[in-house]
This record gives C-alpha cells, structure tokens and sequence, in this order.
C-alpha cells in the first residue's frame, strides 16, 4: 500500500498515540486534537 509522507503524517493502520510536553511535564490546561479525515474510493466501472 503507498501511502502520503512528510508532514502532516499519514497512517494507513491503527496507530498509538503519544503526546509529550516541548521542554517540560504537562502541568496544567487543556490539549486539543484536531481529526480531518478523507476518504476516497474507486469510481464504479
């Protein structure tokens, strides 16, 4: 399967995910997602 590389990053399978804190722990507030997905599929012959 061929997938899109670089950035963002796209994965094709089910994939963890891990969130770190840039330069330190979290210590508080709130950390937002943001989801798009697309999906296409082959026109009917």
């Amino acid at each position: 399967m061929r997938g899109v590389t670089g950035t963002p990053q796209a994965y094709y399978a089910e994939t963890a995910l891990t969130l770190t804190g840039e330069g330190g722990d979290f210590a508080g507030g709130a950390v937002r997602l943001a989801v798009h997905l697309t999906e296409l599929s082959l026109p009917r012959a």
